[in-house]
């Protein structure tokens, strides 16, 4: 019985360094998992304080409107104090929007700037009908206004297959597409409304939509917490292997 015992031990024995190196290679890949994901909070952290200062600056007004351009190159966020004519549209509705768990749309309207160009206007959220097929009610946006919000380029979107094709819903802010269905050339950029324009419609700018700065601090702090608990728990348990082992 000995003699078998020692015979089951013996290949055991040769398995357990296998294992240790494998459980060893795991571990230094997700600390290093972690520690990305912790060094990546802190970069969102970073770009949204940039953000939120940009969103601080001097708006730009009606006789500035030839210097957007430039200061998007350097900049995410362009704040602006302009006199917009709403064009008739129709709106269209950019579809999958929430709004404190609520499923809605955001509204898009063309609008004429002082110097000439339209400009694609998202003038914020309504709530969406019971039913997907329904349209909401929308309030009538004509005439002149002034308006606050912030410029920028049109977020970058992929749809993963085909979708229908309909008169008033979209899924993406596609300039070219919104050029086509309302007939009109349009500036390279869109405007976010601070403020609402019409009654119904919650105004709310992209910087409004995200997480603070202080947040992605946090979510940092904890990746980093977990990575240091794990490389802990790994040497303890790597240091006790070796004392097994002696």
């Amino acid at each position: 019985m000995l003699v078998c015992s020692s015979k089951v031990d013996a290949p055991s024995r040769g398995k357990r360094p296998v294992r240790l190196i494998l459980g060893l290679l795991c571990w230094v890949v997700l600390i290093g998992v972690l520690l990305a994901l912790g060094v990546w909070q802190l970069q969102r952290a970073e770009q949204k304080r940039r953000w939120l200062a940009e969103s601080t600056q001097q708006r730009l007004e009606d006789s500035e409107l030839a210097g957007i351009g430039t200061a998007l190159n350097s900049q995410r966020w362009v704040p602006v104090r302009l006199t917009v004519e709403w064009l008739p549209g129709p709106p269209l509705l950019l579809d999958n929007r929430t709004a404190q768990g609520q499923v809605g749309y955001e509204v898009l309207l063309p609008a004429r700037m002082v110097d000439g160009r339209v400009v694609t206007v998202n003038l914020g959220w309504v709530p969406a009908p019971v039913l997907r097929s329904d349209k909401p009610l929308l309030p009538a946006v004509v005439g002149m206004t002034s308006v606050t919000g912030v410029v920028g380029v049109a977020p970058q979107s992929y749809l993963l297959g085909k979708t229908p094709s309909e008169s008033w819903r979209v899924q993406r802010i596609d300039l070219e597409a919104l050029q086509r269905r309302w007939q009109v050339g349009l500036a390279p950029w869109v405007l976010w409304l601070e403020q609402p324009v019409a009654a119904g419609i919650r105004a709310r700018a992209p910087l409004q939509q995200q997480l603070p700065p202080e947040r992605h601090l946090g979510y940092a702090v904890q990746w980093f917490g977990l990575a240091l608990v794990l490389l802990i728990a790994g040497a303890v348990f790597y240091r006790r292997s070796l004392s097994d082992e002696a």
